[in-house]
Parts: C-alpha cells; sequence; structure tokens
C-alpha cells in the first residue's frame, strides 16, 4: 500500500511505502519538489503513482515511478474541480478523483481527460475521508457522518457507478460508525483476514488517520476500526495497485515442416485479473531459418483489449 504525506507537517509530498500488517510506513521516494498533495492513486494501467495538489482550479498533477522515484508532469490539469483530497483506482482500470463536495470523477490520469462526474447520494461532504475500491469493484468510502465528530463507513456496488451515465446520483449504503477519535483521510485494501477485518472473503481495509498517525484494520461487514499500529508518517491518502495474472501459450502447424513449406505460430495472451493491466507487451523471435513472416493480431474474448 502506497501513502503520500509527511513525517512533520505540510508539505504532503512523500511517497511511502506501508505495511499493512503492522502500520509502519517507509519512505519510498524522495520529497516532490515544489508540490503539495493530498490524494494519490496507482494507476494500473501503467504501474504509476498520480499524486493531485492540494490546490485549485486549476489542479496539477506528478506521476511517480514507484520503482525508480522518476517524477513527470503529466499534461493533466483538473481546471473545474478544485481541491482534491482523494483519488482511487478500480480493478477494471476506471480511475477517479473527489473533492470535498460529495462529487466524484472519473478521469484518465495520464491525459486529464474527464470522462464522467457522478454524484453520491447519501453521503456528508464535510470532513474528511477517503475512498477506496476493492478487489470485486465495490467502492468503499470513509466519509463524517455530518456532525463533524464521527466518521462512518460506506459503500456502492459497482453497478451503481462503474458504467452509469455522466451526471448520475450514485446511492451508498452505511455500514457502521469506524469509531476513531482522529478523523481518518486515507483508505486502502489489504490482504484478507488481518487484525481488524471480517472474515474471508470479504474485502479487509486498512485505513490512516494523519493527525494520529495511525493505521486501522476496518470491518467491511460492521465498519469498525481496531488499531494495527503507528505509521510514523503523517499520511493524508492511501491507494494501491491490483494483481494481474498474465499468461501465454504458443502452439505450431504442422508441428514438422520441410523446406519451402508454410509454417503457422498461434500465441495467446490472457490476463485472469483480478486487475486490468496496459502498456503490456508479448515478444517471441522468430528463428532465422524462416525466409520471411507476416503476423495478425485479433480479440479471442470480447473486452477492452487491443
Amino acid at each position: 500500500i502506497y501513502g503520500i504525506g509527511s513525517t512533520t507537517v505540510a508539505p504532503f509530498n512523500t511517497i511511502y511505502s506501508i505495511n499493512p500488517a503492522n502500520g509502519a510506513a517507509t519512505q519510498a521516494c524522495p520529497p516532490i519538489a515544489g508540490f503539495t498533495s493530498a490524494a494519490i492513486g496507482v494507476n494500473n494501467a501503467d504501474g504509476l503513482i498520480y499524486a493531485f495538489s492540494q490546490a485549485g482550479p486549476p489542479t496539477t498533477v506528478r506521476a511517480i515511478n514507484p520503482a525508480t522515484c522518476a517524477v513527470t508532469t503529466p499534461p493533466n490539469t483538473q481546471v473545474n474541480i478544485g481541491n482534491i483530497i482523494r483519488a482511487a483506482s478500480c480493478p477494471d482500470g476506471r480511475f477517479y478523483i473527489m473533492s470535498n463536495t460529495a462529487q466524484f470523477f472519473e478521469i484518465v490520469p495520464s491525459t486529464g481527460v474527464t470522462l464522467r462526474t457522478l454524484t453520491w447520494t447519501g453521503l456528508s461532504n464535510v470532513g474528511s475521508g477517503d475512498f477506496s475500491c476493492a478487489s470485486n469493484n465495490v467502492m468503499y468510502i470513509i466519509a463524517d457522518d455530518n456532525n463533524g465528530t464521527n466518521y462512518n463507513l460506506y459503500s456502492a456496488p459497482a453497478a451503481s457507478f462503474s458504467t452509469v451515465p455522466s451526471g448520475t446520483a450514485v446511492p451508498v449504503t452505511n455500514i457502521g460508525d469506524v469509531g476513531l477519535a482522529g478523523a481518518p483521510n486515507g483508505i486502502a485494501e489489504a490482504p484478507l483476514g488481518g487484525v481488524g477485518c471480517a472474515a474471508p472473503p470479504t474485502p479487509c481495509f486498512v485505513a490512516s488517520t494523519g493527525a494520529t498517525g495511525q493505521t486501522w484494520g476496518l470491518n467491511a461487514n460492521t465498519g469498525a476500526a481496531t488499531s494495527r499500529g503507528a505509521t510514523g508518517a503523517i499520511l493524508t491518502d492511501l491507494s494501491r495497485s491490483f494483481p494481474v495474472d498474465l499468461s501465454t501459450a504458443k502452439t505450431v502447424t504442422p508441428t514438422v515442416a520441410l523446406q519451402g513449406q508454410t509454417v503457422a505460430y498461434t500465441i495467446v495472451v490472457g490476463n485472469n485479473g483480478p486487475a486490468a493491466v496496459g502498456q503490456t507487451t508479448v515478444t517471441d523471435v522468430l528463428s532465422p531459418a524462416f525466409a520471411s513472416a507476416v503476423w495478425s493480431c485479433t480479440v479471442a474474448v470480447p473486452g477492452t483489449a487491443t
């Protein structure tokens, strides 16, 4: 799990790696120069962490490669959204950001294109909080319950927000009071069955309370939080990538060929998920014994692949 924050106070511009078992935060990359953010999301399509500036509109964005810590500034300005304080990606490849207005936006993080604007119904637009898409594409949201002292865990099924038209009001279900004294401002899915979580296969979540520097296991059936330990940092948002399971299989016809005959190789590439994956290259080196070759590519199972 990744988080953005600081060991002391703002600017919150450092990427941390969080151990979901005990909540300990380890600095993963150096601070992003001249940048302050309260929202990050890991984009499965390219594996980059997108950080959104805590200001605006307009909003500026930084893309961080967690493997190299290289920082780039994509052509990505969210002109009309304002202060983005939450970001989340889903296994199906969708990427969302949210301001503190009970609105959320599906975007393409690498380009800044806004695909849809949606509104939560039954969700407060005050206080802190965060949202996270689970491996089953259900969205879980921590938000103020409108009295400024308590925070609740809410959920919305994938069907209610993943494909509905822009402008749709998406209802949420109040799961229960998380019971935290400090305001939670980060949530991300964690391995199943950890401290404080419901029994598998119910998704498990880790929440962070930035002001108190703590992490908590969340029971997705009741909303109740159980301490997992101190982070060692003030974390303003949490996010994670989702696993993919790529496979290849190659067959040849005929299996024995004479000089001058034509041979056909078929390579089938699949992704058993649960997450969508992008920018994947399949390479197969042809033997120099072949005089020439032609190739074609088709989608065997209809979906969003190209």
